[in-house]
């Protein structure tokens, strides 16, 4: 068993993996469900490499995340950083430390937040009580207010699993650009906190396949990540380390402070991983990707989800068994070294949710901001996964066979990994209603025959997906790392905006993180027409 520990930074990060734990529950209830599909019995996916065995002090078996989140003071909403699970008091196993504080104190009051009724109901469950909440009730109440990641996640923890930030609080502290972030893991206490829950989640490990990030960059966790990356990178160089940025929609034009922090923040952390991901549509509501979606760009509850599905599928080959059923698993080090032709590190992810067809890039949308069509005479390589095909006109569900040969790779100058399974997404109940009327129960398009309903369709009302994702290394993501680049030098060296005095950068700092982005673009540019000195 090859394992992978999961990092989440930031709350639109935590927003996005509480769904994507969702997905992982609900797959491993229907697995053991013998009136579910078999589908979903006969899945072959390999659920501890996620997940860890371990026991309460009772001697009570758990099955928790391998996991450790990382978020602000207060941003729990109903429930404690040390969860349910063991019972045991937050701050038993491993509480935040006391630190004297001889500084001013300002005190802030609140009303304790209550629960979700999605909440309520997984805890009358556990106490083997009757909810009275209905399945419609808890689905109205998660879409239309949703304050939380922890209001509609239904994976249980260990106590070390989630660290706040000590000292920074939820909608209290200023926390929205690069610098409010950076340097608060150089202090010493919070960053041994965060490297022992780290250690206790990969000592536990047998063969570490690698470690998988998700930090949002939207605002000063891009400067934890950073600080915590940089030290981790230290400790851990060598294990593979896929790196997946994640940032709610936004509207355009951005102010100068906003190009800044977006360019400061992707040159910061585009070193650290083996392959860089970014991912965020400014308005994701209105992309190609959403055509069989309606969302509200306003609802991060909605949008994290769009990311979660994509994650959870392009990340599905390093969970495969082999099977007859499905073919294209493969480690971490694997999938990073074949997409990571001459040290190009920065990938863009195209995805259907759900997909079309088997036919590989019919149907597929960028993800990542910014992207263009790369041309046929650059080398590309790419990771292309489908899980839960359907095959055109038919119920059935495409085999291996079917998928690879609807799959026609022309360019001589490509490099691929392909991996099909036949087990779709599940739809768990937390799941929005995204979905328009024109998606059937099985994630079938269907023709409508009468306007499209305002109101989407979720859990309720669809079962499962089938979702396909292609995540490439080619130069279709120039435009992306040229307008950062363009920002550092117009922005931050040629103008010398006076944000950077608030944020306490020196000029030789932001050279430092100009000569980052024209090496990364150097990468990916012809030598004739970009010199990165």
């Amino acid at each position: 068993m090859r394992e992978i520990a999961t990092l989440q930074i930031g709350a639109y990060a935590n927003f996005v993996g509480a769904h994507f734990w969702n997905f992982q529950d609900e797959l491993l209830g229907l697995a053991a469900d013998h009136e579910a599909d078999p589908v979903f019995q006969r899945s072959g996916l390999d659920m501890d490499v996620l997940y860890r065995t371990g026991e309460t002090r009772q001697g009570v078996a758990t099955y928790t995340p391998r996991l450790v989140a990382i978020d602000l003071r207060g941003s729990l909403g109903a429930v404690r950083s040390s969860g349910s699970l063991y019972d045991e008091g937050q701050g038993v196993l491993h509480g935040t430390q006391l630190h004297t504080w001889t500084g001013p104190v300002s005190l802030h009051k609140e009303e304790p937040p209550e629960k979700s009724e999605f909440l309520k109901r997984l805890e009358a469950e556990e106490a083997g009580q009757q909810s009275n909440a209905t399945d419609e009730t808890i689905v109205q109440g998660l879409d239309e207010r949703v304050q939380s990641w922890t209001d509609y996640s239904k994976v249980q923890l260990h106590p070390r699993s989630v660290y706040e930030i000590e000292g920074v609080w939820n909608t209290v502290t200023p926390f929205d650009s690069f610098c409010h972030g950076k340097g608060l893991f150089t202090q010493s206490f919070r960053l041994e906190e965060f490297q022992e829950r780290f250690r206790f989640v990969v000592e536990e490990c047998d063969h570490l396949q690698g470690v998988q990030a998700l930090v949002d960059d939207s605002g000063g966790f891009s400067g934890v990540a950073s600080d915590i990356l940089t030290n981790f990178e230290d400790e851990y160089g060598g294990i593979p380390f896929m790196l997946f940025t994640v940032r709610p929609p936004e509207e355009e034009p951005r102010p100068v402070v906003r190009s800044l922090h977006d360019a400061f923040s992707f040159a910061s952390l585009s070193s650290i991983g083996d392959i860089v991901v970014p991912l965020g549509l400014p308005q994701l509501s209105r992309s190609a990707f959403a055509r069989h979606l309606t969302i509200d760009d306003a609802k991060v509850f909605q949008t994290s989800a769009v990311y979660a599905g994509a994650l959870h599928n392009a990340t599905l080959p390093f969970r495969m068994l082999a099977s007859s059923t499905q073919a294209g698993g493969c480690d971490m080090g694997v999938l990073v070294k074949g997409l990571t032709y001459a040290t190009r590190n920065v990938a863009n992810l195209s995805a259907a949710l759900p997909s079309d067809g088997i036919t590989r890039g019919l149907d597929l949308s960028a993800l990542t901001p910014e992207v263009a069509l790369a041309s046929s005479q650059d080398y590309a390589a790419e990771s292309y996964v489908i899980q839960g095909a359907r095959l055109a006109g038919s119920k059935g569900l495409a085999t291996v066979t079917d998928v690879m040969k609807s799959i026609n790779y022309e360019k001589q100058k490509f490099s691929s990994h392909v991996a099909c399974s036949p087990c779709p997404l599940p739809v768990p109940l937390p799941f929005p209603s995204i979905f328009r009327s024109s998606v059937g129960r099985y994630g079938d398009i269907i023709l409508e025959t009468s306007p499209s309903s305002a109101t989407g369709r979720g859990a309720l009302d669809v079962f499962s997906v089938p979702v396909a994702t292609s995540l490439r290394t080619d130069k279709g993501i120039e435009p992306y790392l040229r307008r950062r680049l363009s920002d550092i030098e117009q922005l931050g060296l040629k103008r010398q905006s006076p944000v950077l005095q608030g944020w306490d950068l020196a000029r030789e700092d932001v050279e430092e993180l100009r000569e980052v982005l024209a090496n990364t673009l150097a990468r990916y540019a012809d030598e004739t027409e970009f010199d990165s000195s």
